[in-house]
């Protein structure tokens, strides 16, 4: 049973997203489920967070959309941590 969902809102986040998700990797409870929500970004986040997360598929969950804004892309995480 999930208890705590975290929500990371991604745009264009290449040189932070990496040192982010390591971090994230460190907690080790089984009651975690990361949510990585890519809002459209143009630079190579979503290849570098592919990468970082190919061998935690229970931990982490991944979704790409178009470029809306931080404000709906929290809210489509919030609708994906519902469920």
């Amino acid at each position: 049973m999930i208890k705590l969902s975290i929500i990371i809102p991604v745009y264009n986040t290449e040189k932070q997203i990496k040192n982010c998700l390591e971090s994230v990797k460190e907690q080790v409870n089984e009651n975690i489920e990361v949510l990585i929500i890519n809002d459209g970004s143009l630079d190579s986040s979503e290849s570098i967070i592919k990468e970082t997360i190919e061998n935690y598929p229970d931990m982490f969950k991944y979704y790409a959309k178009p470029h809306t804004g931080v404000a709906d892309t929290r809210n489509f995480g919030i609708e994906k941590a519902m469920r």
